[in-house]
């Protein structure tokens, strides 16, 4: 048996073939289908995505703020997805058409509200994501993925431009801390300037203290000596008065006696001229106390001669002996005055010394006191430059920091300051319903290829006459076949699984048209190649899965599948489905290309029924 079976396989090259063949639909399987999507999400920069700027640039700190211009330039130029900058009507409409699978719109205000993140009312920047998920499920993931991602990125520009303003703000209060520590140390010098002229000013306010005492002492000897002065002076008047009586009486006295003695003439002329003398010096202005004092020594010696020699005249010698003890008496007045005069004179003249001794360091205590009144002069010029600097510096610091609200609505403004708003005119509410139309794509093909494994196409239970009819006979079956496939599904579909769809009627149909359009593509492929066919089947399959559109869209599989993509009925069946259970676009072009290659395909079915009427075919027996 085992020698005869290889036997067979060697003699019959064909069969040889195709079971090396279905030995090699493994590797196909996996090297097609991985090769398709071996690297999707390094296909993003292919994924067309539509990105619609309404924001409108402001100035802010001396900055020109445009993000939402940033924003589009480096997005359109970036290889994260494929973005075109288009206005809102085209990016809706190619959105809903599923040409694009997001939608990022900038509002108008973007930038400006950028600008009150640091102020009183912070505002978050919005940005708007629009997705269809309904397209394609697994790329509104990777889509949302890239809205978050690009959110980021521009929450990380907003707080880097206010990170920046706010160290400005800090480094200009710093400089104006810096500034003011310099006025606080001008400050510190001034006071020290201060503190030097204030010891200096004691010091001088002590010398002048102790030079007004001594100039006190001094002025007092000075006082006594002037009183002592005044008492001589009383004295040397008095004195001077009673020379001057006696002078006279005296005078009076040598008259009578020149007329009473004629001898005497003479020597009371010459005393009389002595008188005279005298009388001159006392009432001159500044008499010289020397001579006059010789004068009244030499009239004394010659009245007491006159007198000594007088006997005759009693009255006048009476008048000159009075005269004389009165001049005797002026005299000693005289000296005592003069006395009086000395001892004040040596008062005044020492007082003067003193005053003289002590006015350096009067002079000194003034110097002092002069050189301190400039220190004090300096160090409030210093303290008043200080403060002015010090207020100044805290202003500006005070007018950078103002700009910066501390509130915990700036905080959380800052720390977020952009805001992801999403929203999907197509929204899936779980993975099975975005999965649905690959997955009944699937399993309706894979029913088929049961069926036409398990079911035989082609040879008749009698003799065919026409071919239409030998097709009739299958078709009829077949066709059933794929309505009871139809209708189990979408009972499943519906109540197992509770799908959720618009238009149950059209859905229903969109299943029954694509279980026929399997069914007839591989029965077709099995009546028209045989065994080849069979071995086809499962690489359509393969195909149909990697190049269709399932799982992922075409532009992020290879070139290889995205050139087949049209060329596959599954694209059409799973079109139709995502938009009667989706997308809700029109299927009108997807029904009718599947209802061709139906048709298509049993007209080939047909012809082939008509090669065999004339050839030998095998009769089922009943």
């Amino acid at each position: 048996m085992l020698k005869s079976e290889w036997k067979y396989l060697i003699t019959h090259k064909m069969v040889l073939v195709v079971l090396v063949a279905i030995a090699m639909i493994p590797a196909i399987y996996c090297f097609i289908y991985l090769s398709s999507m071996w690297n999707t999400y390094g296909k993003m920069a292919d994924l067309p995505v539509a990105i619609v700027n309404h924001d409108q640039p402001v100035n802010y700190q001396g900055k020109h703020i445009a993000i939402g211009q940033n924003l589009t330039r480096n997005l359109v130029h970036s290889d994260s997805l494929d973005f075109h900058h288009v206005s809102a009507a085209k990016a809706a409409h190619q959105l809903k058409a599923g040409h694009y699978y997001m939608v990022l719109t900038v509002p108008k205000h973007f930038s400006k509200d950028a600008t009150t993140i640091l102020g009183a009312h912070p505002k978050t920047m919005p940005l708007y994501f629009r997705f269809n998920s309904g397209q394609n499920f697994i790329v509104s993931k990777m889509t949302s993925g890239a809205a978050t991602a690009i959110k980021g990125k521009v929450s990380t520009q907003v707080t880097k431009l206010y990170a920046g303003i706010v160290l400005k703000a800090v480094g200009s209060a710093g400089t104006g801390m810096h500034q003011a520590a310099t006025g606080g140390a001008a400050l510190a010098q001034g006071s020290t300037n201060l503190l030097t002229g204030e010891t200096q000013l004691h010091n001088g306010l002590q010398a002048m203290i102790t030079g007004i005492n001594t100039v006190i002492a001094g002025n007092q000897k000075l006082a006594a000596g002037n009183q002592a002065m005044g008492t001589g002076f009383t004295k040397l008047g008095t004195g001077d008065q009673s020379l001057q009586t006696a002078m006279q009486q005296i005078t009076t006295g040598l008259a009578q006696l020149a007329r009473r003695s004629p001898q005497l003439t003479a020597g009371t002329t010459k005393l009389t001229a002595l008188a005279g003398a005298i009388q001159k010096q006392l009432t001159a202005a500044h008499p010289d106390q020397v001579a006059l004092v010789k004068e009244m020594n030499a009239l004394i010696s010659g009245l007491q001669s006159v007198t000594a020699g007088s006997t005759t005249s009693v009255a006048g010698t009476q008048a000159l002996a009075g005269g004389s003890q009165r001049v005797q008496q002026g005299l000693t007045d005289l000296g005592q005055g003069t006395q009086s005069l000395t001892a004040a004179n040596h008062q005044i003249g020492t007082g003067l010394q003193t005053m003289l001794a002590n006015l350096p360091a009067l002079q000194a205590g003034t110097a002092k006191l002069t050189t301190g009144t400039d220190s004090l002069t300096q160090g409030t010029q210093k303290i008043l430059a200080g403060s002015q600097t010090l207020a100044a510096s805290l202003a500006t610091g005070a007018q950078k920091l103002q700009i910066i609200h501390t509130a915990s609505a700036n905080a959380q403004a800052m720390a977020a300051p952009v805001k992801e708003v999403t929203s999907d005119i197509a929204k899936i509410p779980n993975n099975g319903t975005g999965m649905a139309p690959f997955a009944i794509a699937i399993g309706l093909y894979v029913g088929g290829i049961a069926l036409g494994t398990m079911y035989e196409a082609f040879l008749p239970h009698q003799k065919p006459k026409h071919a239409l009819t030998w097709w009739g006979s299958k078709a009829s079956v077949v066709g059933l076949v794929g309505l009871l496939q139809a209708a189990l599904l979408y009972g499943s579909l519906m109540q197992g699984n509770h799908l959720q769809v618009g238009n149950h009627g059209l859905f229903f149909l969109v299943i029954l048209l694509g279980s026929w359009l399997f069914v007839s593509l591989i029965f077709c492929l099995r009546l028209m190649l045989g065994g080849f066919g069979t071995w086809l089947v499962s690489i359509v399959l393969v195909l149909q899965l990697a190049s269709s559109g399932g799982l992922y869209p075409t532009f992020l599989v290879n070139h290889f599948a995205q050139s087949l993509n049209a060329w596959l009925p599954m694209t059409y069946l799973i079109n139709a489905l995502r938009a009667v259970i989706s997308t809700h676009q029109s299927i009108t072009s997807d029904l009718w290309i599947m209802l061709l290659i139906t048709l298509a395909l049993n007209i080939a079915m047909i012809l082939r029924f008509q090669i065999g009427l004339r050839q030998d075919v095998i009769i089922i027996d009943d």
